[in-house]
């Protein structure tokens, strides 16, 4: 392996873990019925910034992710582009940035502890549109779940269950009839076993922030 090679290999493995967190996720949701995330593309050509990690749900909505490896300081313009970018494209439902450190951002301070830009009005204004914000999307989860029976799982449940657990239901699937004989039934099963990922074609090279 060249040097450039090896470089941008050391460069993207953090954008390979996340890429593999997120496919062992999208793999368990389906194994016990928990309606997530059915598909994965990594370096979708069709977005600006959030390209990195596409997922499509199964509501159809989309997610995109921006993955860094930063440990240098953001600039507050690139941080722009970056919400400006997900302003730009209101087919996603949700931008991720995914940050492998605690960065600061110039001008702003550390982004666990981020400073409001006065050109955004009072701070106080900010952060009550910013917490009505969050209070109607909260409310429109609640009714969601209310209205699918689904269930909002906290830290502790899940850290409290068997690694040896297994779903209680049976998915569709399970109760389908075999096509053929055990040689295709076992080749199926292999087929649907495979993660869903879609790797995207581009055309040039693509910059690394």
């Amino acid at each position: 392996m060249g040097r450039q090679a090896a470089d941008l290999f050391e460069r993207n493995r953090y954008a390979r873990r996340v890429a593999a967190c997120r496919a062992a996720e999208m793999l368990r949701d389906d194994a016990i019925g928990v309606a997530g995330v059915r598909e994965l593309r990594v370096e979708a050509v069709d977005r600006r910034i959030f390209d990195d990690l596409v997922e499509t749900w199964v509501d159809g909505s989309r997610h995109g992710w921006q993955i860094k490896s930063q440990t240098t300081p953001l600039p507050r313009d690139q941080l722009r582009e970056i919400f400006d970018a997900l302003r730009d494209q209101p087919d996603l439902a949700a931008g991720h940035l995914a940050l492998d450190a605690h960065l600061s951002i110039q001008d702003l301070g550390e982004l666990r502890q981020l400073t409001i830009p006065p050109e955004l009005g009072p701070a106080a204004d900010v952060l009550t549109a910013l917490r009505e914000r969050v209070q109607a999307v909260e409310a429109e989860r609640e009714a969601e779940r209310q209205r699918t029976g689904g269930r909002v799982y906290g830290r502790r449940a899940v850290l409290a269950q068997s690694w040896r657990g297994q779903p209680t239901s049976r998915s569709l699937g399970e109760s389908a009839t075999p096509r053929g004989g055990p040689e295709q039934v076992g080749a199926d099963r292999g087929a649907a076993a495979q993660p869903r990922i879609r790797r995207g074609v581009h055309d040039g090279p693509r910059s690394v922030a």
